[in-house]
Formats: structure tokens, C-alpha cells, sequence
């Protein structure tokens, strides 16, 4: 009896530690979603105040009376506005390197690669319109200087024996001819789809 009575409490100890595991794992996605959603709505809200003003002129304070969060809640996930936007900058950045390295060892034609890009900006227009819009920005300069290294990686990779200047400069021609192309598409309206413009920017 005693050893029924025994099997029985172990039994439901064992259900007592699983219930135990779920309330943690349903606690910390609580708390995982909580950490997204307040995160965003501190980047959406820089992104908002950025179309008027440079971020270096924007304060703690005010950016939290826009984002409705306390100060104390801002400082515990960043340390001050510019990791705000250092970690937007670097998810561009990432976001970028990895359409390009997936379509690189794809082998996909450039129209297709332009496509996902124009794509990305349609889903983020408000990153685009603050960062890389202005073309003489801190920012878009950076990123331009990630493209063209990408680029003429790629080329020396695959045409090793082309001469390197030539297509150094070539490189930069398109990118800086395709990125005045995406800033027009873009300031209009984007009233092309993406994979039109893609089509009409790799047209020979």
C-alpha cells in the first residue's frame, strides 16, 4: 500500500515539475514578447522623431514622452539614443550583407537582387527614409562603402582576372547610378513595383 501511495506522489511530483516548466517557458515568452514590443516601439518612435530632427538633438526624455514609456523602462534596454541607432544602422547593414551573400552563392542575376532589396525598402520605408534617403548622410555613405566592397569581392571572386581598377570603378558607377534611380522610385511614390524597377535597372 505504502508502495502504491509512494508511486502515486511520485507521479504527481512529476506532473508538478513539468506544470512547473510550462509556467516558466509561458513566463519567459511573456516576458521575450514584452522585450520585442517595447524595443520596437522605442525604434518606430526615433524613426518618427528622425524625419524632423538629427537624433543628436533629440533627448531621452522626449523621445519616452513619445514612445509613452518611463525612462527608467528606456535604460533597460539601451544605454542612450545613439545604441538605438547603432543597432538600427547594423540591421540594415546585416539585413544587406545577407540578401547579398544568399543571392551571391545562388548565382541569381542582379534584376533579382535588386528586386529583394526594393522589396525590403517597400517593408521598411521609414529605415529608408531616415537613413539612406539623404545620400550625403553619415550613414548612406557607410553603407554605400559595404555595397561597393560586397560587390567588388563578388567581382574579383568570379572574373579574377579582369583588370581590379576597372572594375573598382565600374562597381561604383552602377551603385551610384542604381541608388539615385531607388531615391527617385522611392521620393515618387514607389509606384513601380519592385521587380519592374529591378527589371528596368538591369535592362542592357
Amino acid at each position: 500500500m505504502m508502495g502504491i501511495e509512494r508511486r502515486i506522489m511520485t507521479i504527481n511530483e512529476h506532473i508538478m515539475v513539468i506544470l512547473y516548466h510550462i509556467e516558466v517557458i509561458i513566463m519567459r515568452e511573456s516576458k521575450d514578447r514584452r522585450i520585442v514590443k517595447t524595443r520596437k516601439s522605442i525604434r518606430d518612435t526615433l524613426l518618427k522623431e528622425m524625419k524632423t530632427e538629427s537624433y543628436q538633438e533629440l533627448s531621452v526624455s522626449r523621445l519616452c514622452r513619445e514612445a509613452d514609456i518611463g525612462r527608467g523602462t528606456f535604460y533597460l534596454h539601451y544605454n542612450d539614443i545613439y545604441e538605438v541607432v547603432q543597432e538600427i544602422e547594423d540591421q540594415l547593414l546585416s539585413d544587406f550583407r545577407d540578401m547579398a551573400f544568399r543571392h551571391f552563392d545562388e548565382g541569381t542575376p542582379l534584376s533579382a537582387f535588386l528586386a529583394d532589396i526594393l522589396i525590403y525598402i517597400t517593408k521598411h520605408p521609414d529605415e529608408y527614409e531616415v537613413f539612406l534617403m539623404p545620400s550625403d548622410s553619415r550613414f548612406s555613405i557607410r553603407f554605400l562603402d559595404a555595397a561597393l566592397e560586397l560587390f567588388y569581392y563578388h567581382a574579383v571572386k568570379y572574373q579574377p582576372s579582369e583588370d581590379p581598377v576597372r572594375q573598382r570603378y565600374r562597381i561604383l558607377r552602377n551603385l551610384f547610378g542604381i541608388s539615385g534611380a531607388i531615391r527617385s522610385w522611392f521620393a515618387a511614390g514607389c509606384r513601380e513595383t519592385p521587380e519592374r524597377l529591378a527589371s528596368c535597372l538591369t535592362d542592357s
